[in-house]
């Protein structure tokens, strides 16, 4: 545990990430996906929202080695399309802009860990360091460029299809 652990400074980090989350998802899901599941196919719409949620992380994780950037990209596709089947199956803005605020603040308040290739957070919960930068633990990214978040993205992913399937959210919003 950190000993320089400050609650004040952590609530202030949750209220900026729930409003920073909650934007992104409201323009990215909300909007963007919503509007173009009407008009166009759901692979389409979950592409074209899933790239506009990439394009502002794009500039910190492509200066990265290549090795870090491919996963970094590939798993910002993952997270947005687990994010967009999330919104598809449930409707609820909330619910994907919580889990989005909870992975920032738990990666960067909690185990003061970098978030989307930024410093490191001090005055956190945990003080985790990493040591080694290789594909598992994603460089000086973060856990958003390792493949274990890969292989979970992709399973949640995976499962999130088959929900929708099920549901018979294939062609755009219920």
């Amino acid at each position: 545990f950190a000993s320089d652990f400050d609650a004040v400074y952590l609530i202030a980090l949750f209220a900026g990430f729930a409003i920073q989350s909650l934007a992104e998802e409201t323009i990215c899901r909300g909007f963007l996906l919503r509007s173009l599941s009407e008009k166009t196919s759901l692979t389409i719409a979950v592409l074209v929202s899933s790239t506009a949620f990439a394009l502002p992380h794009l500039s910190s994780i492509l200066e990265e080695d290549a090795q870090f950037a491919i996963v970094g990209v590939i798993n910002l596709y993952l997270v947005s399309t687990v994010f967009s089947l999330l919104y598809l199956l449930r409707s609820n803005i909330y619910i994907v802009g919580g889990l989005h605020c909870m992975w920032n603040f738990v990666l960067g308040g909690v185990m003061g860990l970098s978030v989307s290739g930024g410093d490191s957070f001090e005055n956190t919960v945990l003080s985790l360091n990493v040591n080694v930068e290789n594909i598992l633990s994603g460089g000086s990214y973060g856990l958003e460029s390792s493949i274990i978040t890969t292989a979970a993205l992709g399973l949640t992913a995976i499962i999130l299809i088959i929900f929708c399937r099920k549901r018979g959210i294939e062609n755009g919003v219920q």
